[in-house]
Parts: structure tokens; sequence; C-alpha cells
């Protein structure tokens, strides 16, 4: 029976409702005390949206406002003299940009904050209020001021469609002249932590705060947001246990399969780490499921994806460079995927190359089936049933259906694109499609000599499987008889499928499809 007390604050942001209210804290305090040095006061923490990011910044509200009683739990209250500072805080995600405008917007910020400290304006535009507001709370309480400013970026972020790209563009230059001003007042502030998701080029925040230390991708920080398996371990274990029997699983196939299906995130981090989001409704609902995209996938991401035609979004190299900044003007896919969350760090190759890949089995279920809907012209609720069918022919050895049904999923592109890009389309539908089989599937598998197209593993079979354009299927099955694809499968006990798929721009489907 599922537990109904559980208290795990889902959505709340504010570390004092958290705690007055009882809900589960995790205690990232540790982590914390690293940031609170005299020594090193500017900060900028990127992670993707729902990992924690805000809560993050109530807790060091907390802490530099004094408030010790709220941390009696944690490990930081016996840690430092809980010295009361001012602090400025700006939580862009809940100002009212689009009713207002971004300087409107912030004006009313600022004035709500100089009112509660009883400050007068003299300047009438955002960038000196913001200025004086520093200058003069420092001055009245003879301390540094705390600067705590919550996702800097929404206010570019939510404006990246084409049709907004210039809102995002006029943003980006309103935010430039407003954080121009933290430079020349390092006297006056304490302490300076700003997060965002991406860190975008040609913004006075970066260009201008050069002793601004990006900690995103510092493996000390990595699990500064986000839930550790031994967190997971140490506060979960009985919402584990219920989790076994509404699964039918062992309490150890259960851990598996929550590793599994929401773990893996790396930032450079000594260990991977859990989506908070989807872990906390994991548990509070008792049932596995894509929360964290229920959020909902950005437009224009999946708009770039197909503008490039570009499917193979799992093991890509790339060079440190990609995370450094990034440029409205020319959005870089690899970038926004990593940045956003749906891709992350899955092995450092040294000399500043990484590998990047799919965190885990909810991102990658979950884009692929937006991608292929998006792609297909279907909805992306009809992807997820349509590839366990897939996987449930190949499972009785059903290669006719089997064709049948990837013939299916070409039949809602609209013509005129199949026509002007049908290399493209084949590649990017049917790489997607076999993504979407999720632990059953492999795509562009190296071997000694060569890489095979696909291998599925289905039951008691497994499908090797070679794709050609403007050939016959032939001469896929010639590629995999010559370079020996099965070899590695050899001993698994299995029955090896070798299928040969063909494509040709005078037919929207498959022209030929072989099998031995």
């Amino acid at each position: 029976m599922k537990m109904q007390n559980r208290n795990y604050g889902i959505g709340i942001q504010s570390l004092k409702e958290l705690i007055n209210n009882g809900a589960l804290y995790i205690d990232k305090t540790p982590i914390v005390f690293k940031l609170l040095s005299p020594f090193k006061k500017y900060y900028f923490f990127s992670r993707p949206r729902r990992f924690g990011k805000s809560l993050l910044i109530s807790t060091l509200k907390e802490i530099f406002s004094g408030n010790k009683e709220l941390f009696q739990k944690t490990w930081i209250y016996d840690k430092i003299d809980w010295e009361k500072y001012p602090v400025i805080h700006i939580p862009f995600s809940g100002i009212n940009i689009q009713g207002l405008g971004l300087e409107n917007a912030i004006d009313v910020q600022l004035l709500e904050i100089a009112e509660d400290n009883d400050i007068q304006f003299v300047s009438n535009n955002h960038s000196n209020r913001f200025r004086e507001l520093i200058i003069k709370l420092s001055k009245k309480t003879g301390k540094g001021v705390v600067i705590l400013i919550d996702e800097y970026d929404k206010p570019i972020t939510d404006y990246l469609e084409d049709d907004k790209i210039h809102i995002a563009q006029e943003n980006r230059e309103i935010l430039r002249n407003f954080y121009s001003c933290l430079k020349d007042l390092d006297e006056h502030i304490r302490f300076c932590f700003l997060t965002g998701i991406s860190k975008f080029s040609r913004t006075s925040l970066f260009s201008h705060l050069n002793h601004l230390w990006d900690i995103s991708l510092v493996g000390e920080f990595g699990a500064l947001v986000g839930i550790t398996q031994q967190e997971i371990d140490d506060n979960f274990s009985e919402a584990m246990s219920d989790l076994a029997v509404e699964e039918n699983l062992s309490n150890e196939a259960c851990r598996e399969a929550v590793k599994e299906w929401y773990n893996g995130y790396n930032w450079r981090g000594k260990e991977n780490v859990y989506n908070p989001f989807s872990i906390l409704h994991l548990f509070q609902e008792l049932q596995f499921g894509n929360f964290w995209f229920k959020t909902a996938v950005p437009s224009f991401l999946l708009k770039l994806l197909k503008k490039d035609h570009d499917y193979a979004v799992e093991n890509i190299e790339v060079e440190m460079t990609l995370f450094e900044s990034y440029d409205i003007e020319n959005l870089n896919y690899k970038a926004l995927l990593f940045q956003t969350g749906y891709l992350t760090i899955k092995k450092n190759l040294g000399m500043g190359v990484y590998t990047l890949g799919y965190p885990n089995r909810e991102v990658k279920a979950a884009l692929s089936a937006h991608v292929l809907g998006f792609y297909t012209h279907k909805s992306k609720d009809d992807m997820g049933p349509l590839m366990r069918n897939m996987i449930r022919v190949l499972e009785k050895g059903d290669t006719k259906t089997f064709e049948k049904q990837l013939n299916s999923l070409f039949a809602q592109i609209p013509e005129v694109l199949f026509r002007q890009n049908y290399e493209n389309f084949y590649h990017a539908i049917i790489y997607t499609a076999l993504l979407l089989m999720g632990v059953y599937t492999q795509c562009e598998v190296m071997h000694r000599d060569g890489r095979t197209d696909a291998v599925i593993h289905a039951g008691e079979y497994i499908y090797i499987i070679e794709f050609k354009i403007g050939t016959d299927a032939e001469i896929a099955l010639h590629q995999i008889d010559t370079n020996n694809y099965v070899a590695p499968y050899l001993g698994s006990g299995k029955k090896i499928v070798s299928i040969g798929i063909a494509f040709t721009q005078a037919k929207k489907g498959i022209s030929d499809f072989q099998v031995a």
C-alpha cells in the first residue's frame, strides 16, 4: 500500500518554508561551506532547470541573514559565526518580465528591496539604482552586501524562439548594463553568487567580471545540487522498499532500476548525481515516469536539432571550450543539450576533451520520443507504444512486421521535406527510433573491422542491422558478412539475424529489406 504521509516539499524553493513545514532537506551545507571563504566571493554556477538552484540560493540567503535556528540539524550549525549581512536577492524566475518588460521588472524588484531597507533612490534607471542600492546598504550597515541572483539568464533563455530572438538580444543588452556596475564595487560586496542555465557570451557579467569564478565544472562542487547515491540510501530507504513492493522487485533490483532511470548526471564531479525533481516525484508517487520531462522540452531546441538534421546526440566528443560561452546569434545544439540537462559528461578523455551522452533512461527515452514525434509529425505520446511494439515483434523473430512498422514512421513526413533532405531524414528517424527502444539497442557499434549501424537485443534474438542509401539491401548484407559484424555475438547463445535495409529518394520508405 502506498504511504500518504511523505513530506518531500516538492516545489518548495524556500529553505525557511521547507524547514518550518518539516519537509525533507538533504544537507548540502558541507559543500556550501566551501563557498564562504572571504578570499573568494564572486561565483557563477550553472545547472539545468528543476535541479535545486533556487533552494541553494535560499540556503545562502538564510546563512548570510544569520538565521542559525534554521540549521540546527545541519552540518554547518556550529561551524560558522552566523554574522548577519545585508542581502540583495533577485530571482529572475519570479519577476514579471513578460508583463512589465525586463527594465521595469528589475526596477520593481529594486524598489521593493530599497523600501524594505528604508533606502531612497536618487537614480532613475535600473543600472544606477542597483549600484546605489549596494553602496547605501553597505554604508548603512557597515558591512559588505551579499548579492544573490537566481537564473540570471532567464530573460534570454525564455526568448530563443526564432520569432522572439530580438527580445533575447534586447534583454542581453539590458543585462549587460545591469551587471556592469558590479565591477567597481568590490569594497561594498561581501559575497556575490549568480545561477543560470547557460553562460551566454557578450554579456558583461562575464566580459567585465573577470574575477567571477565559474564553479559549474569544478569537481568539488559537482554535488552542490542534485542527489548523490549515498544521499538516496540515507534519506529514501523506506520509500525505496515501498517502491520495490509496488513494482514487484527486490530491494536491490529496485535500487538499480532507480539508478538506471534517474542517476547519471555529472559535471566533472567524483560521482554522479540524481535529478532531485524526478527523485522526489518518484518516491512521492511510487511509480516510474518521465517527471522532469513533463515540465516541457524547449521547442527551440527541437527545432535546432531538426534544422541541423542531427540524430547522433550520444557519445559526442567535445572540447572544454564548448562549455565556456554561448552566442544567441549562433546557437550550438551540443552546448544547449548539455546546459539544459539532456546530455551530461560521461567520460573525461583528458586534455580538455569530454564525451557527452544521455544521463539516464528518463532523459533518453523522453527526448527520443519528442524528437521522433517532431520529425514524423506524430504525437510524442504515440512514440513509446510504437517502439515497444517493435521490440515485441522482434522478440518473436517477426521481421516482416518490423519492416512494416519502420515504414509507418515515414508516412507522416511532409513530401517536400522528404524530397529536400531524404538522406538526413532517413538517418534521423531510423536512429532516433532505435535509440527509443532503450536498453535493447546500440547504434553505430564499433568493431575491429568497421562499424555496425545498429545492434538490437530482443529476447532470444540479436539483430545486426546495416542501412544503405541509394543502393539495395544485398550490399548491406554483404558488408555485414565481409566485416564479420556477427563475430562478437557468436558466443551469446542467441539466434543472430542480419538485416539489410535500403532507402532511395524515389520511394518514401524502405525500398529493399533483406534478412539473412
